[in-house]
């Protein structure tokens, strides 16, 4: 495998690389997801995981960590049934099984649809009224 080390971001891969190992036991992933500088992943129990820059809160775990180069948990969701995931420029989305959406990360030019112009560093729902999702899309 070519791979070239990259002195401040680890192991750039040229190549394929198995990832999925960072999901826990008994799960499988359903939906990968890939952001500019972040990706997602769904698994088939309705988890969420991230990985990548987590330079504006894109990973949702309270800007705790700035990267993360393996598959993790996303810890705020583990309540809730993921149906669908999108991970955008700098920003993520999650839906549920309620039909609710949640979105974290930058938020500097209102894509959060929170009604507000800042980031979130945890996943945050989207106040939409009777309005209930299946997926969503993030630009």
């Amino acid at each position: 495998m070519l791979q070239r080390k990259r002195k401040d971001r680890g192991t750039k891969v040229f190549k394929p690389k198995i990832v999925a190992d960072g999901l826990e036991f008994g799960r499988k992933p359903q939906l990968i997801t890939a952001g500019t500088h972040h990706s997602m992943a769904m698994d088939n129990q309705g988890g969420v995981f991230v990985w990548g820059s987590n330079a504006f809160g894109q990973l949702g775990d309270g800007g705790n960590e700035k990267l993360c180069f393996r598959p993790k948990r996303l810890i705020a969701m583990r309540k809730y049934y993921a149906v669908h995931c999108e991970a955008g420029d700098l920003h993520s989305a999650v839906v549920t099984d309620a039909g609710d959406l949640f979105t974290f990360g930058r938020g500097t030019e209102g894509q959060l649809g929170h009604g507000e112009f800042k980031n979130e560093f945890s996943p945050r729902w989207v106040e939409t009224g009777n309005e209930r999702y299946t997926s969503c899309s993030a630009g």
